[in-house]
């Protein structure tokens, strides 16, 4: 994930048949940090806490040709931390799928992003700003074939006032990405599915109006290969591994007016992860998603007198659905 990401937009729930909806949450468990200064070492417990990210998705079938669909999380960008620092951004978007024929559809809507004054960034009212999304897909349900571009325009919060301080306007960037996907039947009962997703921050940064940028993103990458195995009628189980490019890069003398070790540590390192998920298919209509991730953070040096790392932080997801 670049940037702010923390829970970005899934369309497989345009692909399920009839009315479909569903509920989750994530809840990331706490991380802390060491920084090394000049050889000297600090400890900060718990220096990223405990987040909670929830979702939802409903879609529904209008005719053979056109599904429509809406989907919304409380963290869709953002960062929490021990200093107070948090910007939480919820997404909430719609689309349009529209079937050409029984392999062939694409994809269009709007996806609008929200600053909140309920976040501790001295935020003092809520701001709006909203982008297109767009795409195309290849299926086939003989082999569970299909392949998807799915492409996110950037957005830029402007003119967000501050509590407390005049004059003083800033500007939130969040960044566009392209998400390729794929997934197919290599035998019987067994999935392979995986995902490049390129993140483009570099243009989108946190600024004051007609200042200096407060943070320091670089574009990035992510990569996702997984499989999903089905042990019988009622119950499947996955496991799937990501890895993720720095997106920050350190100059060997960072600017003091970049936000660094407050809000984004986490954004700064290369990381890894692995999540174990099982599906349970409670009965026709309902089936419950459970998983666990563990992610592996390596250590960053800012420069040759600095550097830090972090805790490897775990993740537990729970989601259940109902197709009608």
């Amino acid at each position: 994930m670049g940037g702010m990401e923390r829970e970005n937009i899934n369309t497989d729930f345009l692909y399920k048949e009839g009315t479909y909806v569903e509920a989750g949450t994530c809840v990331n468990e706490p991380s802390s940090i060491t920084i090394v200064v000049g050889g000297e070492r600090l400890t900060l417990d718990d220096y990223v806490p405990r987040l909670f990210i929830s979702s939802g998705a409903v879609k529904t079938q209008l005719s053979k040709f056109v599904d429509v669909g809406m989907s919304y999380t409380t963290v869709g960008n953002g960062t929490k931390s021990a200093e107070d620092n948090d910007i939480l951004i919820p997404t909430l978007t719609g689309i349009i799928k529209y079937n050409l024929n029984e392999n062939m559809s694409i994809l269009g809507g709007i996806k609008r992003v929200t600053i909140n004054k309920d976040s501790n960034f001295l935020v003092e009212s809520n701001k709006s700003e909203t982008g297109f999304v767009y795409g195309a897909s290849y299926q086939n349900e003989d082999i569970r074939l299909r392949a998807e571009i799915f492409i996110e325009n950037s957005i830029t919060i402007s003119d967000i006032p501050f509590v407390d301080i005049e004059n003083k306007l800033l500007k939130i960037g969040i960044g566009d990405a392209i998400t390729l996907k794929f997934q197919s039947e290599i035998m019987a009962d067994t999935l392979l599915y995986g995902s490049i997703r390129n993140s483009k921050w570099k243009d989108s940064q946190m600024a004051y109006v007609g200042g200096d940028d407060l943070t320091i993103f670089e574009d990035s990458k992510s990569y996702t290969l997984g499989t999903q195995c089905i042990i019988n009628e009622k119950v499947s189980v996955s496991i799937t591994l990501v890895n993720n490019d720095p997106d920050i890069k350190w100059g060997d003398e960072p600017e003091e007016n970049t936000i660094q070790f407050s809000s984004f540590p986490i954004a700064s390192s290369r990381k890894n992860s692995v999540t174990i998920g099982s599906e349970i298919k409670i009965n026709d209509s309902m089936e419950l998603s459970i998983g666990g991730t563990y992610t592996h953070i390596s250590d960053t040096t800012v420069s040759d007198a600095v550097s830090f790392s972090l805790t490897n932080p775990i993740s537990f997801k729970a989601k259940i659905n109902y197709t009608f």
